[in-house]
């Protein structure tokens, strides 16, 4: 889960990591979408790029291919289809480093719906749900024991 400090209820934007011993250097920051077509809300999300804040310093990256846009087909019990959006933004390990370890770090992404800004240093929403930071953190040590 990701913290938008804007909204009561948090977002329905997801963040995760992706890494490879081939391209130690470097880091996937997984963003996704899930929604469905009847609740109002957009069905897909196109993804674009982020922007990282890090105590003050922005640093800009894009993604580098079209988002992944697929759906469950229509699910005769919910009366509805389930949608998923994916996309993959490439930054260097040492910025994702840099975000765990910040005092204050910001997130702002870029989506063909507009951006929208996350507090990426939040450890959990209101609420209690933990935020991406926590299974980054986890995801990082693992990384850590075979980098």
């Amino acid at each position: 889960s990701l913290y938008d400090p804007n909204s009561t209820w948090g977002t329905q934007l997801q963040l995760g990591a992706i890494w490879s011993s081939s391209q130690p250097d470097q880091v996937g920051l997984i963003l996704s979408y899930n929604s469905n077509v009847s609740n109002g809300s957009s069905a897909y999300l196109g993804f674009i790029g982020i922007d990282i804040n890090i105590d003050g310093k922005i640093s800009s990256y894009k993604a580098q291919q079209l988002t992944n846009l697929s759906n469950s087909g229509y699910n005769t019990v919910s009366k509805t289809i389930y949608t998923s959006s994916k996309n993959t933004v490439v930054i260097p390990y040492e910025v994702l480093e840099k975000m765990v370890s910040a005092k204050n770090c910001r997130l702002r992404i870029h989506t063909t719906e507009g951006n929208q800004d996350i507090d990426f240093s939040a450890a959990s929403i209101p609420g209690g749900k933990a935020t991406a930071i926590v299974s980054i953190k986890e995801f990082m040590t693992k990384v850590a024991k075979v980098k």
